[in-house]
This record gives structure tokens, sequence and C-alpha cells, in this order.
């Protein structure tokens, strides 16, 4: 539902469809079958996450200038047990974040008073 509860039907009754398929590879049935699809390719997921959320993070969609920072941040989560804390730990500490431009400023707020 809108909150993330777990639902078998929709408000209108029709069943939930939960299947699918993970990188054009892994069909799956259910969410236990899905979870299986995610460990059979944890570091394809892993960077596929990394990517989601440096988009997230930054506000835009990324460039092949965010490639080296995709690639430390996969490294570094898959050297630390594939832990959700450094992804977003390497997330917030790389390049293209701490280097963001900074965001615009209306000029109705940064204008000095008359002397």
């Amino acid at each position: 539902d809108p909150v993330g509860r777990w639902r078998q039907t929709y408000e209108n009754g029709r069943e939930v469809d939960s299947s699918g398929k993970l990188f054009r590879k892994h069909s799956f049935k259910n969410v236990a079958e899905f979870k299986d699809a995610i460990l059979a390719e944890k570091a394809r997921f892993t960077r596929a996450f990394a990517e989601h959320a440096l988009s997230y993070a930054l506000g835009r969609s990324l460039t092949p200038a965010d490639t080296p920072a995709i690639d430390r941040i996969t490294e570094r989560v898959i050297a630390d047990d594939f832990r959700l804390q450094t992804v977003l730990h390497e997330v917030v500490q790389s390049d293209p974040f701490l280097n963001r431009p900074s965001p615009d400023v209306s000029p109705s707020t940064t204008s000095t008073p008359d002397k």
C-alpha cells in the first residue's frame, strides 16, 4: 500500500501481482523468490542500489563523470559485507556529493539593503 504495508489485494479487490523479472534474468513469483534473485546478483544489485542512492542524494540523474564514485561505493560496500549503512556513508562521503554545486539562491534573499 502507499505506506509500505503488505497487502494481497488492491482496494478494488483485484489481487496484487508480485511477480516480475530482475535484471532481465531472474523471474520471481513472490517476495521470497525476489529475495533469492537479489541474493543471486548481490554485486549487481549493490551497484544499482548505489546508483539510485547517489542520484537521489544529488537530486539529479547520474552522468559518466559519476562512474568512478559509483565504482568506489560499490567496492567498499561489497568489502563491508553489503551493509546498507556503508552504502549511505559512502554516498555522503563521495566526491559528487561533497562537491555538488550549492542550490540556487533567490536574488531577493541575497540583496543588500540600500545605504
